[in-house]
This record gives C-alpha cells, structure tokens and sequence, in this order.
C-alpha cells in the first residue's frame, strides 16, 4: 500500500522500488520478532504539534493514501505553513520513487530557510 498508493496499477511501479520495499520490510518485521518485544503506544504526540516552531516541509506523494493526504494538509494548517508539497508520480515512500524531485524540493525548502 505504501508504493502502490491509491488509484495506481501495481504495473506504474519501478520493480526495483518494490524490491527495495519488500527488502525493508522483511528486515523490520524479523528485528521485530527477533526482539519478541510487545510495543506500548506512546503518548500522543499530536498535542505536541503546537510546540514546533522550526520550519517544517510537508512531503506527499500524488497517490499516497486519502488519509496521508488529508494528514499532511491538517500538518501544514496546524505548523501554519503553505500547502503540501506533492511529489508526481509517487505514493508514500516518494523519496525512494522519486529521488530526484524529493531532493529537488528538499533542497528548495532547504535554501529558504534562514540558520
């Protein structure tokens, strides 16, 4: 789901990404069971999103899930910043998808941002 996204043929999708995915969820999911560990959730985190005062950049990519999207706009309304960058031709992982443009609008951000 997080490469095929929403409204996107499995066939749209470079295999190599895929590969990679598959690769980095097999590795997650047997640390997890190597650790046989049960996780608590942790305190909730959005109370905290007032406190972020840095400039922040709201990545998404064109066929990310509904939910990721509307997520990430309610983001950007909250941290008072402007829309959304999305990222063509991509779903949730755009910077494994689209490097390029990912780094391209991480580097734009990145230039107006004052140190």
């Amino acid at each position: 789901m997080w490469v095929a996204g929403h409204g996107r043929e499995i066939s749209a999708i470079d295999p190599s990404v895929i590969d990679l995915v598959l690769d980095m969820d097999r590795i997650a999911l047997e640390s997890e069971v190597a650790r046989d560990e049960v996780r608590q959730p942790g305190p909730n985190k959005a109370a905290g999103i007032g406190l972020i005062e840095v400039p922040t950049p709201i990545v998404v990519g064109e066929f990310d899930l509904p939910d990721e999207r509307m997520w990430a706009e309610d983001l950007a309304n909250k941290l008072s910043i402007r829309e959304p960058v999305v990222i063509a031709n991509a779903a949730h992982l755009a910077g494994l998808e689209q490097p390029e443009t990912f780094n391209s609008a991480l580097f734009e951000f990145l230039e107006g941002v004052a140190f």
